[in-house]
């Protein structure tokens, strides 16, 4: 789910950087919430499931990537950006 999530909003955010599409970077502020939701998820069972289990090695690199992608490119919306660098911190 993580792979899955994280790659949409990489190619979103690629798609909208190149085509220049201010409203298309919206949908990726949303991937930090998805996350601090999945490592929630995860860790009211953390005897059954590991987080880097899975893909997960490959999956939480690549989303926290993908948060810090969107980030830099959502400096166009500067209360927006202030509060994600924020949240990206404590998460």
């Amino acid at each position: 789910m993580i792979l899955f999530t994280g790659l949409t909003f990489a190619l979103t955010t690629l798609l909208a950087r190149r085509f220049q599409w201010r409203d298309g970077l919206l949908p990726g502020v949303l991937l930090l919430p998805v996350l601090a939701f999945a490592l929630f998820s995860f860790s009211l069972d953390l005897e059954r499931i590991n987080v880097f289990g899975d893909y997960g090695w490959l999956a939480w690199p690549l989303a926290i990537g993908v948060v810090t992608l969107n980030l830099r490119s959502i400096e166009q919306h500067p209360r927006l950006a202030g509060a994600w660098h924020a949240g990206g911190w404590c998460c």
